[in-house]
């Protein structure tokens, strides 16, 4: 895939019979890719001893995209 879109995703996860959930935000080109993307930096970042087949994706929200050159504005009136 040549100049592929990618499109901001957050993806909300869950371990399989366990406690730990948690969501991340991905850049993605779909929605089966995000799913991939998450679950493989979940793994990478957060548990580095877990497989793939131990977590279960319960959703996955299309963000809002930001335009390339936008200046996001805080609440104080700041560039941030």
């Amino acid at each position: 895939m040549n100049n592929a879109k990618l499109k901001p995703f957050r993806v909300f996860m869950r371990r399989r019979a366990g406690r730990t959930h948690g969501r991340i935000d991905v850049m993605a080109t779909c929605q089966n890719h995000a799913e991939r993307v998450a679950v493989a930096q979940n793994i990478e970042i957060s548990h580095p001893k877990t497989k793939p087949g131990q977590w279960i994706v319960t959703s996955v929200q299309v963000l809002p995209a930001v335009p390339v050159g936008l200046v996001v504005v805080g609440a104080e009136g700041g560039a941030a």
